[in-house]
């Protein structure tokens, strides 16, 4: 028997208060091979984040909705880019949101998203972000 590379999944957290649209994300994601966690509220993306952190198994990706309770995407994406931590700093984020006017769409670019997606959305077009960007992520640790 040949020795089995173990391989690590990379990791998505994924933020959104809307439950369905949260499961969905994480079925789509799962059937890819990612490993996911889901939360709710921005509050606790962040504590997860930061948790990450300590426990040495940091995300790979975040996909944020802008409308949460207690802390919302955009706060949520300028506490990861100010972050000191470059590990948090250079986190991608992908903003899937049913906010669809031009000056939120602005405001997530400003805020330093990597995507932003309208709701209602194309499961197979977010995975295709998602993939393309840790491809890259891939190709620049090569």
């Amino acid at each position: 028997m040949g020795i089995e590379e173990k391989v690590e999944k990379k990791r998505i957290l994924i933020a959104d208060d809307e439950r369905n649209i949260n499961r969905l994300v994480q079925i789509h994601l799962e059937k890819e091979g990612y490993e996911t966690k889901s939360v709710y509220n921005g509050e606790d993306a962040w504590q997860e984040i930061e948790n990450s952190i300590n426990s040495g198994r940091t995300y790979d990706m975040a996909i944020i909705d802008i409308m949460m309770p207690k802390l919302d995407g955009y706060g949520l994406l300028e506490k990861i880019r100010n972050n000191p931590d470059q590990r948090i700093r250079t986190l991608r984020a992908i903003m899937l949101t049913a906010k669809t006017q031009d000056k939120d769409i602005y405001d997530g670019w400003q805020k330093g998203c990597d995507m932003y997606i309208t709701k209602p959305f194309n499961p197979k077009e977010l995975m295709n972000f998602v993939n393309r960007f840790i491809e890259e992520e891939r190709d620049s640790k090569s």
